[in-house]
C-alpha cells in the first residue's frame, strides 16, 4: 500500500466528524473523538509507528460499584501503521469498559476487538492474515472537554494463521462531548 495509506487518516477523520455529535440524553452517543500515535518502542525488536483517528461511542449500559462508575463503550479507530518504508491501513473496533471514580479526572479503560490490516506482511513482520484480534488497556485524564491518555495496544492473529503480533504504546488526545 505504501505511503498512500497516510492519506486515509484525514479522510477517516472527516468521516467521523461528519457523523456529528449525537445526543447523550438517551444514554448513548459519541463520547469522544481524537487522534493517537505511538510506537512499538521498548516492546518489540521491530519498530512500528502508528497514527490514527479514534472514536468512542458511549453505550447506555452502565453500572455503579460504590463510588466507581463502569461505562460500556464501543471503540473504533482507523489509521496507518509503518515499519521502515512500508505502511498499511489499520482499522480496529470492539467493545470496552471504562472505570472512573466520581470527582476524579482519572479514567481507566480496557477492551477487546477485531482489527483489519491491509498488508498481512509489513516490513519484516508477517501478521499471518489481514484479520487480527485486539486487546488494549489504558489510563487517561479528562480536563473539561479535553482527554489525554496512554494506551497499550496488542494485535495478533491468536495463532490461527501462524503470524506474529504487534504491541504498541500509544498517546492519545481527544475531545470529550
Amino acid at each position: 500500500m505504501g505511503v498512500r495509506a497516510v492519506y486515509l487518516v484525514p479522510v477517516i477523520a472527516l468521516g467521523i466528524f461528519a457523523m456529528g455529535k449525537k445526543s447523550l440524553a438517551s444514554g448513548g452517543g459519541f463520547f469522544s473523538l481524537g487522534f493517537r500515535g505511538g510506537t512499538s518502542f521498548l516492546v518489540t525488536r521491530i519498530r512500528f509507528s502508528t497514527y490514527e483517528v479514534f472514536g468512542v461511542y458511549k453505550l447506555p449500559y452502565n453500572i455503579r460499584l460504590g463510588d466507581v462508575a463502569v461505562h460500556s463503550r464501543w471503540n473504533f479507530a482507523g489509521g496507518v501503521v509503518r515499519q521502515d518504508e512500508d505502511s498499511a491501513f489499520l482499522l480496529t473496533f470492539g467493545p470496552g469498559l471504562a472505570f472512573n471514580r466520581e470527582g476524579l479526572p482519572l479514567i481507566l479503560d480496557g477492551g477487546v476487538g477485531l482489527g483489519f490490516i491491509s498488508e498481512a506482511e509489513l516490513g519484516e513482520r508477517d501478521f499471518g492474515a489481514p484479520l487480527q484480534f485486539t486487546a488494549h488497556g489504558g489510563i487517561g485524564f479528562r480536563v473539561g472537554h479535553l482527554y489525554i491518555g496512554y494506551r497499550f495496544h496488542h494485535m495478533s492473529d491468536m495463532g490461527f494463521f501462524d503470524g506474529k503480533g504487534m504491541n504498541r504504546n500509544l498517546l492519545e488526545l481527544g475531545y470529550v462531548f
